[in-house]
């Protein structure tokens, strides 16, 4: 009951903030960027400098350079009215827990044959003004043709991946263990904090921790012993497949397979997946998530970044 009237409340707010006569939220020394992929997505990413429960943001536009397609955000309760070239996004946590860092992705595209514009946030009084702009690919070593292109470049517009460095993304290094559970994190909407684990070896000042907790409270990875995750250990195939279905399992998401058996039989090293590895490889394969490599599983090859990043991409952007 008292969970309800708390959500009650934070509705209640909500509906609140888009009132025409309702005073403005308190400013959250608001921060904004956007990036623009190859084709033509454009993600804004709002963020709070300061500790943040609730919060009312007008986005203001250009319709004829961009259009508005949706939004993402962790807050608890959350409602968009959209206007033809205005948002008004209103947010609020049913807990009265106050946010710092990222309040909101917004998603635009940009019309063809526009290769940049500017929008607008505002906040109570602040106003943030955001240049748009439309570029080639951001790493040397990813290039338009190639099969992991879109995946990186769309992960990566958005701020949810990131390079071995500012040119290079490292498609053929293997991905490890803590990158692979804050990529999978941040594609779940997952805030990004410090938070102190049960593994000596993820101090919580690591830029992984509060994704370990996370993975390690949704039964997605228990690490390699009670007080070991090995954050730089890669992740093989298996584990790549595993930790997503476990995270699709935990979030109620549907993984039937009717014949497990038959959807594996086209891979001859099927044979050698533990038995509970078999239901995973079966809905990842099943539902067109991945597709082998060299016509194998090869379950016990480490798993490359842009594998990771394939894999990612078709489950929560094409699903």
């Amino acid at each position: 009951m008292k969970k309800c009237t708390s959500l009650l409340l934070c509705l209640v707010l909500v509906l609140s903030l888009f009132s025409v006569n309702a005073a403005a939220a308190e400013n959250t020394g608001i921060e904004a960027r956007a990036a623009a992929a190859g084709d033509g997505t454009v993600t804004v990413v709002v963020s709070s400098t300061l500790p943040t429960a609730n919060a009312r943001l007008t986005v203001s536009f250009n319709s004829e350079q961009l259009t508005y397609t949706g939004y993402q955000t962790a807050f608890a309760v959350h409602a968009v009215r959209a206007e033809q070239e205005q948002l008004t996004i209103g947010l609020a946590n049913a807990s009265s827990a106050a946010v710092t860092g990222e309040l909101v992705r917004i998603r635009f595209r940009l019309a063809d044959g526009c290769t940049e514009t500017a929008l607008t946030v505002k906040s109570g009084s602040e106003t943030v003004t955001v240049p748009v702009e439309k570029t080639g690919s951001r790493f040397q070593d990813v290039s338009e043709g190639q099969w992991f292109y879109e995946a990186v470049e769309r992960m990566a517009a958005e701020g949810y991946i990131k390079g071995i460095s500012q040119t290079h993304f490292g498609p053929g290094l293997e991905m490890n263990r803590a990158s692979f559970v804050t990529l999978l994190g941040r594609l779940a909407g997952i805030p990004e904090i410090q938070e102190e684990t049960q593994f000596t070896d993820v101090p919580v000042d690591s830029f992984c921790s509060g994704y370990v907790a996370w993975a390690v409270e949704k039964g997605i990875t228990t690490g390699i012993s009670e007080t070991k995750f090995n954050p730089t250990g890669s992740v093989n195939r298996v584990q790549m497949v595993t930790f997503l279905y476990r995270y699709v399992v935990s979030e109620g998401i549907d993984v039937t397979v009717a014949d497990p058996e038959a959807v594996l039989a086209q891979f001859p090293d099927a044979s050698i997946l533990p038995d509970w590895a078999v239901a995973p490889f079966a809905w990842a394969v099943d539902r067109g998530i991945i597709n082998g490599t060299d016509g194998k599983l090869a379950p016990a090859q480490p798993a490359k970044r842009a594998e990771v990043a394939v894999m990612l991409y078709r489950f929560f952007f094409e699903q």
